[in-house]
């Protein structure tokens, strides 16, 4: 999932992320709503299979949302550190 922030980041666009979350959501939700019979309703108390899935997808999504802002912070600095007409601009000033 970190893929999904980096790449988004690397393309410039917050539509890779969103657009890798909603295709991951949606083959997940095809496939919880084709489990027959309660063969797994243990494994998703309290909430039911459908629920856990929006949890866990909205919970991606944030912590995906975090990786980009961070990796976009890092690419930024390292940008503007390896800048060498920053220096400059500054001592002419």
């Amino acid at each position: 999932m970190g893929l999904l922030a980096f790449a988004s980041i690397k393309l410039g666009s917050v539509y890779a992320l969103l657009i890798g979350n909603i295709a991951s959501f949606a083959v997940s939700f095809y496939f919880v709503g084709n489990m027959h019979g309660d063969t797994l309703a243990a494994f998703f108390k309290p909430l039911s299979s459908e629920q856990t899935l929006i949890f866990l997808s909205v919970l991606m999504l944030i912590l995906q949302a975090v990786v980009a802002g961070i990796t976009y912070w890092i690419i930024l600095r390292k940008r503007r550190a390896m800048n060498p007409y920053r220096m400059a601009s500054r001592s002419v000033k």
